[in-house]
């Protein structure tokens, strides 16, 4: 059986952001980092790589006033990693 990763990543990422409303940011950066820190390197690396180039990805995406802090830092993130990441959106 094939693993749909676009979806079991969409599921990851909501149940992050179920945890974080009216959870602490500080505990689940430590969650995150306990789960990445003890995964096989290479697993590790795929993953720290999915995170930046999202990230560096939700650059381009529309903010507002709730989110306009978020997204800058993410634009900060891929002038900084730019020239390691191939954006599929330039």
């Amino acid at each position: 059986m094939r693993v749909d990763t676009q979806k079991k990543a969409r599921e990851i990422t909501e149940e992050l952001c179920k945890a974080l409303n009216g959870g602490s940011r500080a505990d689940a950066v430590k969650g995150v980092v306990e789960g990445l820190k003890y995964e096989h390197r290479y697993l590790q690396s795929e993953a720290i790589w999915c995170l930046l180039e999202a990230l560096g990805t939700l650059a381009t995406e529309n903010s507002d006033g709730r989110n306009e802090h978020a997204i800058k830092a993410c634009a900060d993130l891929r002038a900084a990693v730019g020239d390691r990441i191939y954006w599929k959106d330039d």
